[in-house]
């Protein structure tokens, strides 16, 4: 990440990125970040820099050893064995802890027997498959014939990616029976970039009827009204419609969501001028109207190289409230800065 969007957090009066403050407190980064995710909403960043506590030891059979190294020596799941140990009342052995090791099942086929993750390196195929098989197997019905083959999805290559007719819809935003009905009725050996530009031309100049899918469908000034009695409610909604749109993880989020393709016009997100689209203007931050819960990041401008602005921690909000995160992004698409003049012509025409 370039240096300039490395995020600063503040604690007793100081500005510093996780980097810098796991040097000067000590506590390891992968520590700071965890405590992060677990940080509550009302929590401040001097909280996730408590002192570290020591891990608990347990003595079994004359071996002293943490929980998770326990985990290791026997194979029983750390969840497990966290489970055992909250169950254990005052006065029970830790023995009790490993009185039954975990043994992993083996299933027979071809001759052999293998665990299901070694059948699932042996066959290519993934861990998740053979279990759902496993679960549906029919009475009779031998380990052999959860074995089969997969059968491979059809994938389509343009624009440099290859991926399913499923993930291109979601991609470009076109229908998966439109795509499907193109790519029937298409002649053999036609490139399937083709079939996508069918849908408008190279040019950003699609059809205006198309164009109206990318329009909220209620306007901005209507939402503001909404929200604009209410101070809290007034200061989420302009970290949503404001705020985010300056924070670069978002716009990398996007980019990578859609996998460098601009919805619109279906042609690669380059190096050019990109613009953060509306879908939907009704939508609240999570964080409330608190300065402890933005961020500052560097936010150069052309008369102000050092300028900075406070947004709102959106990659905090996707490690710990994901769905929240996800209907915020919802909302949005990213899209070329010619594309946009297109929509917002066609959307404000009289």
């Amino acid at each position: 990440m370039p240096k300039e969007y490395v995020k600063e957090y503040f604690a007793f009066g100081e500005w510093h990125t996780i980097t810098e403050w796991s040097r000067i407190t000590g506590i390891s980064r992968t520590t700071i970040y965890n405590r992060l995710d677990r940080l509550p909403d009302d929590g401040t960043f001097e909280d996730v820099l408590e002192p570290v506590k020591k891990p608990r030891i347990f003595d079994i059979g004359g071996e002293k050893h943490t929980l998770s190294e326990w985990c290791k020596i026997t194979g029983i799941p750390w969840n497990r064995m966290h489970t055992r140990v909250n169950r254990l009342k005052p006065g029970d052995s830790y023995e009790k802890l490993i009185a039954d090791v975990f043994t992993t099942p083996e299933y027979e086929a071809f001759g052999e027997k293998h665990t299901i993750s070694e059948w699932s390196e042996i066959t290519e195929i993934s861990k998740a498959t053979l279990y759902v098989r496993l679960r549906n197997k029919k009475e009779g019905e031998t380990f052999e014939s959860i074995l089969a083959p997969v059968r491979k999805q059809v994938l389509y290559e343009a624009h440099g990616k290859a991926h399913t007719l499923t993930e291109w819809s979601r991609i470009t935003r076109i229908g998966k029976g439109k795509l499907i009905y193109r790519v029937k009725n298409t002649p053999e050996g036609t490139p399937f970039e083709e079939i996508l530009n069918s849908f408008g031309d190279n040019n950003h100049n699609r059809g205006t009827s198309s164009l109206m899918r990318f329009a909220p469908p209620i306007p901005m000034d209507d939402i503001k009204r909404k929200y604009e009695n209410d101070p809290e409610s007034k200061f989420r909604w302009m970290c949503f419609s404001s705020y985010l749109r300056k924070n670069p993880f978002c716009r990398e989020f996007l980019r990578k969501r859609q996998n460098g393709l601009c919805p619109v016009c279906r042609k690669p997100l380059g190096d050019e001028k990109t613009w953060m689209h509306f879908l939907d203007y009704d939508c609240l931050c999570t964080f409330t109207n608190s300065e402890k819960q933005l961020i500052s990041i560097s936010y150069p401008s052309k008369r102000d190289q050092n300028r900075r602005e406070r947004v709102p921690n959106c990659e905090m909000c996707m490690l710990k409230k994901p769905e929240q995160f996800e209907k915020c992004m919802s909302k949005y698409i990213l899209i070329h800065g010619p594309c946009n003049e297109l929509i917002f012509k066609e959307t404000h025409a009289d």
